[in-house]
């Protein structure tokens, strides 16, 4: 065989394994038969220490997805495929689990495969997806009623199966300024996903990861507590925003500003007065100077008039 055959031979099989084979996937995902929507989606060729990423992209409002891609095993065989969903929404908030890694579900895994698929709807019914369309519709509240489409840090994290808990002896979630734990098993709703996702916007807003150490000093921030419970203007008022905007307006009611149930009250008021984008306007104008309910109206109606 002479030379330049050889050496076009070589170049054919390079090529060949070089582009690979064309990989086209669509599916559906959800989650007790609701769509999972706005998740990431990867298109994945299995290999023996890293799977590599063929494509990737978003579920859309029906939790449906199309890849497409090119992938190649050894020379020229094959890729071995399937399909992954992390529980990313739009890289505004994760589900991890506590060794921080992304929560994800995956489909069966297609060896050897080219061409076209429709692996139809997988149908998730865990905690974890349920985590995921809760604190996404709590996200979608937050910026529809506040008039602005971007949080306060980075991402939102939201860790399943938590362990770890601030009040000692309690199963229930808790929050810091972009972090929120929810333990195994808690039965999360709705209402505790737009509580706890308050929390971590008004500390974000109020300061950085140091000034809210200093306020959990400052106000006791960490103890068992229920609506009529009566503590201070700080615990009050960092509970009462949380609650105020969870919509249970009338847990409590009463004049008692250190009571949290009272300055809930208070505050929907204000919001039906003013409007809820005016209220985070406030806090995200005055980092640093509102822990009480006090301060918060006296910076409301000094800027917003008139008064309520």
């Amino acid at each position: 065989m002479s030379r330049p055959i050889l050496i076009c031979i070589v170049l054919v099989v390079l090529t060949a394994g070089a582009f690979g084979h064309d990989v086209s996937i669509r599916g559906r995902f959800t989650c007790g038969g609701a769509a999972v929507k706005n998740a990431l989606v990867r298109l994945l060729d299995q290999d023996y220490l890293v799977d590599d990423i063929l494509a990737d992209g978003w579920t859309d409002e029906n939790g449906e997805f199309e890849l497409s891609g090119d992938g190649v095993d050894g020379w020229n065989g094959n890729p071995d495929v399937f399909i992954k969903l992390e529980y990313n929404y739009l890289n505004k908030m994760v589900v991890k689990d506590r060794t921080l890694r992304v929560r994800y579900e995956t489909s069966e895994i297609t060896n050897n495969f080219s061409g076209k698929s429709d692996i139809g709807t997988i149908n998730v019914n865990n905690e974890h997806c349920r985590v995921y369309q809760l604190f996404r519709e709590a996200i979608l509240d937050y910026t529809l009623r506040s008039e602005n489409d971007n949080l306060p840090y980075d991402y939102l994290t939201v860790h399943t199966d938590a362990l770890l808990s601030l009040v000692s002896g309690t199963r229930k979630p808790w929050s810091n300024i972009d972090t929120i734990r929810v333990p195994g098993g808690y039965p999360l709703n709705a209402t505790t996903a737009r509580h706890e996702l308050a929390h971590t916007l008004r500390h974000a807003m109020d300061g950085g990861r140091l000034h809210w150490w200093a306020d959990i000093s400052s106000y006791s921030y960490v103890q068992p507590h229920h609506c009529n419970m009566r503590s201070n203007p700080g615990f009050a008022f960092n509970e009462g925003w949380a609650i105020y905007w969870s919509g249970n307006c009338k847990c409590s009611e009463g004049s008692d500003m250190n009571v949290e149930g009272h300055v809930a009250a208070r505050l929907c008021e204000l919001a039906r007065c003013k409007s809820d984008s005016q209220m985070w306007d406030i806090l995200e104008s005055n980092p640093g100077t509102i822990h009480s309910y006090a301060e918060f109206e006296e910076k409301l109606f000094s800027k917003y008039q008139p008064a309520c």
